[in-house]
């Protein structure tokens, strides 16, 4: 028992661990931020980090870990068959959207071949190129478009749940299935570099650290009950090349971060100054004086993409609270409603900020917090985080005891929710994982209650997972 409760409380340990060491950051950083008011914002962060845990503690304590016997083994297994069976359709849905999703969100929809060959040629080289092009894009408002882009923010709920599912069951699955997955994440990675942007890659990071957590966890839950020697040594064989590809992952994903960071530092006018945020780097800070001048530009632009997120919390903790109706506090919700006629952005931090101090509403980062306070005052916040960490230790027991599909997903999500907690409510502010997040939040609900639904031939879910 002892050992389940470390391995359940491990995520939580390492999301507060990594958002108290961004704080930490924040303050010994070598950009000379613009803050009077560092108690404020310690006691914000730290409060709800507090929090956030005991919501999780919370949770685990009182859903306690439940051992394997032979009729729950056999479930999990006949369980196992049926997710397998779900993600080959999902699967297939995500490699036929692949190829649309790229070519439109990296904007080259309208390129010929030879244009495309070119554009990846450049998003290996020069990606900065890349990303000047993408903001220039316009829609073209044609019916084709339209719809194209409509069946990519619908799919790709099943999109998402091909990594992480078949990282699951990599043992299980065949070689197609492993092939197509490969297939649907590489071009979703090429679309992201040809982007020039980071937010993807490091997505993909997250998913991958958040499914070797539940994969690790999952499979010494079941080496408990299976005691041959020989599955005993497969299990921690495979543990231990799970550890080292995540460790691979989570390098290659900062190297493409510094290699993308230096392509864009355009907006940088020397190493250490921001045009942007428009504050200056100390070249003498401790950090720098630790590292050779060469690395100085991109360890100060992982620096800002970890922490500048906390200068727009410094801004709006000067500001008094003002309700957004409980719209404010995602771009998603924001726009939409903007559409329909309910425009709150003005009542938001971010705008106000922008109105009072140096930092720009949608180009500079105000951390989830901020978002969330919109809606709540940053006094409520507390509650807020009580329950999310509640339902992530929820997701991570329905994940790693039931193989839920929808809750694993639920808890790939919560791992970016906390990972940009210093930098935006990023989750809910794309339209794609803004629907994938509540779709999913309610058929996991619904599959735990032994709920079903059926699409045509498809059955979504038809008993408790």
């Amino acid at each position: 028992m002892a050992r389940s409760s470390v391995r359940n409380m491990r995520p939580i340990n390492i999301m507060v661990l990594y958002n108290l060491f961004t704080l930490v950051l924040f303050r010994l950083s070598a950009w000379n931020y613009h803050v009077n008011n560092y108690g404020e914002i310690y006691l914000v962060v730290i409060i709800n980090l507090i929090t956030l845990y005991i919501g999780y503690s919370v949770a685990i304590r009182t859903k306690r870990n439940v051992a394997l016997n032979d009729a729950a083994y056999e479930s999990l297994k006949d369980n196992d068959y049926r997710v397998i069976q779900l993600l080959k359709k999902w699967t297939k849905i995500a490699a036929v959207v692949a190829i649309p999703d790229m070519l439109y969100y990296s904007r080259m929809w309208t390129l010929s071949p030879a244009q495309i060959f070119q554009r990846l040629i450049i998003g290996l080289t020069e990606s900065n190129l890349n990303y000047s092009l993408t903001l220039g894009y316009e829609n073209s408002g044609t019916l084709v478009e339209k719809i194209v882009v409509l069946l990519i923010v619908v799919l790709y709920t099943f999109k998402f749940a091909v990594l992480p599912l078949s990282l699951l069951y990599w043992q299980q699955i065949d070689k197609k299935q492993k092939v197509l997955c490969i297939f649907v994440v590489a071009l979703d990675i090429i679309k992201w570099l040809l982007k020039g942007m980071n937010k993807g890659i490091f997505d993909y990071v997250f998913v991958f650290i958040a499914s070797a957590l539940f994969v690790i966890a999952s499979n010494q839950r079941q080496r408990q009950f299976v005691l041959e020697n020989e599955k005993i040594h497969e299990k921690r064989t495979r543990r231990g090349r799970v550890v080292l590809i995540a460790a691979v992952v989570m390098v290659l994903g900062v190297n493409v971060f510094i290699s993308n960071s230096a392509a864009r530092s355009s907006r940088l006018t020397t190493a250490y100054y921001s045009t942007s945020m428009q504050i200056a780097a100390d070249p003498d800070n401790v950090i720098l004086k630790l590292l050779p001048t060469s690395l100085h530009k991109p360890v100060l632009s992982l620096e800002m993409y970890l922490t500048c997120g906390y200068q727009g919390l410094s801004y709006a903790l000067r500001l008094p609270f003002k309700w957004c109706f409980g719209i404010g506090n995602n771009q998603f919700t924001l726009s939409n409603f903007r559409d329909l006629g309910l425009n709150v952005t003005n009542l938001t931090y971010q705008a106000r900020v922008e109105d009072s101090f140096p930092w720009l509403e949608y180009h500079n980062w105000h951390s989830a917090y901020t978002w969330l306070a919109n809606d709540l005052s940053f006094y409520l916040l507390p509650l807020v985080f009580f329950i999310m960490g509640y339902i992530f230790a929820l997701s991570w027991l329905s994940s790693v005891e039931k193989h839920n599909p929808y809750a694993i997903i639920i808890f790939c999500l919560y791992i970016i929710r906390f990972a940009y907690l210093p930098a935006n409510n990023i989750v809910l502010s794309s339209s794609f994982t803004f629907i994938t997040w509540f779709v999913c939040m309610i058929l996991w609900y619904l599959s735990s209650h032994g709920i079903g639904i059926k699409i045509g031939k498809t059955i979504l879910f038809h008993q408790k997972y």
